[in-house]
């Protein structure tokens, strides 16, 4: 999805745990904010929210990809 995105004159907002590692495919055309977020804490949820409100004036779409997976 991040690579589809990134072909489009768009803001991309990114979070996750090790957001350092998500960057953009070379040629992108979108901006990439990425945020480091651990989603079992709720003060880091907040501190995202402050800092995506600074940044964009508003969210057109949200892809939620975050879960728990168990295995066996």
């Amino acid at each position: 999805l991040l690579k589809h995105l990134a072909k489009s004159n768009s803001t991309i907002i990114a979070i996750a745990r090790r957001a350092e590692q998500i960057s953009l495919p070379e040629g992108a055309k979108a901006q990439l904010i990425s945020l480091s977020v651990d989603l079992r804490d709720e003060a880091s949820i907040l501190r995202a929210i402050q800092e995506i409100k600074t940044k964009v004036k508003q969210i057109d779409v949200i892809f939620n990809n975050a879960g728990i997976t168990a295995h066996g």
